[in-house]
């Protein structure tokens, strides 16, 4: 499994975002809380290796998971996009493809996280019936599988 600890919440939801323009469009973000609701986690899959839209966590399937958390706080000038797409290239091949309502429903999270505003849909790995967001009490659908 590859650790990503570099990135911030916003530079990673905007960094998947930017990689579903270039055609990664089966590339999901399943965000979540840590068990003391101090720290933003995440995991990235292609859609490839899910069995439905609920994020299963498959252990050492997951190919990019952040345990330490993130800090919503950190907006950067610069988006690593380059530098991501160079890092792990063979993993991003696996979502390549079309998924135009997928990335329909991820602009309703890019829109929140441009106003700080973060996804989350599990904590500690139980997930949650409803995805919503860390700020307000606007639920948000389970992405489409």
């Amino acid at each position: 499994m590859k650790m990503i600890k570099d990135y911030s919440a916003y530079e990673i939801v905007m960094i998947v975002h930017e990689l579903h323009k270039r055609g990664y469009e089966q590339l999901r973000l399943l965000p979540g809380m840590s068990p003391s609701g101090c720290s933003w986690r995440w995991m990235i899959y292609p859609k490839v290796l899910m069995k439905d839209n609920r994020f299963e966590h498959h252990g050492d399937f997951v190919p990019f998971e952040c345990l330490n958390g993130s800090s919503g706080d950190s907006k950067p000038k610069e988006i690593h996009v380059e530098q991501f797409l160079q890092e792990h290239a063979d993993f991003l091949e696996l979502a390549k493809g079309e998924d135009k309502e997928y990335v329909k429903w991820f602009q309703t999270i890019v829109d929140h996280v441009q106003q700080g505003d973060f996804p989350i849909a599990f904590e500690e790995y139980f997930p949650f019936e409803q995805w919503g967001f860390l700020n307000s009490k606007e639920e948000l659908s389970y992405p489409p599988f």
